[in-house]
């Protein structure tokens, strides 16, 4: 019968600082994604809260005309309809629920 070998100090501490050379590029990657999804995250919330102002802006202009407000947005928006009426001249009935009753222009 052969006697088992025992494991040396050397050997426990080169075994040690592997699986922490290990573990610690485990965290850094993590870390790293966590960093990318909350700049990511804030990034998205940032462009929603200025997609809502648009909207109401929108919805603002549409509701008093641009005409009675002195809003020229016929460059930014190309032409108008001549009564001046952005909410029938379907240039945001896509992707803007201007009579706020829920739904989408196409689904209605």
């Amino acid at each position: 019968m052969k006697p088992e070998r025992a494991l040396t100090l050397v050997e426990l501490l080169i075994a040690g600082a592997i699986v922490g050379v290990v573990f610690l590029g485990i965290i850094t990657v993590f870390l790293a994604g966590q960093k990318s999804f909350t700049d990511t995250s804030m990034q998205i919330l940032a462009q929603h809260k200025v997609n809502l102002a648009i909207v109401e802006g929108v919805r603002e202009v549409s509701r008093t005309g641009p005409k009675e407000r002195g809003i020229d947005i016929s460059a930014t928006f190309g032409a108008l309809p001549s009564d001046g009426d952005i909410a029938s001249s379907g240039l945001f009935a896509d992707y803007i629920d201007l009579d706020e009753s829920g739904l989408g222009d196409d689904d209605k």
